[in-house]
């Protein structure tokens, strides 16, 4: 509202107040979306694909090679955490702290 009784047009509204403004609620939503995406594609696979890491979780757990299972799941806790740390170089990088 201060925006537009001081002059500023749509664009400049949407560019300096509200983009700013919505930037930390955007980072924040798509640092936990990504996380939760990268979970359910495993466990997508895991129910019906033929090829990943949640095929491999699936098909070494079924003869009992606890090896390859605790690998497959280091590998998506090490996939989650660089979505995680890629996220959070850029709030950095745009200079805002979306979470904790």
């Amino acid at each position: 509202m201060t925006a537009r009784s001081l002059g500023a047009s749509r664009w400049q509204r949407i560019r300096h107040v509200m983009l700013p403004a919505a930037l930390s609620t955007l980072l924040a939503s798509l640092r936990l979306g990504g996380t939760l995406v990268i979970v359910g594609v495993v466990v997508a696979e895991m129910l019906a694909a033929a090829a990943g890491i949640g095929f491999l979780i699936t098909s070494a757990r079924t003869v009992l090679d606890s090896p390859r299972v605790f690998a497959g799941l280091l590998l998506v806790l090490l996939l989650a955490a660089l979505f995680d740390l890629s996220m959070r170089a850029l709030e950095r990088a745009l200079g805002h702290r979306a979470t904790p």
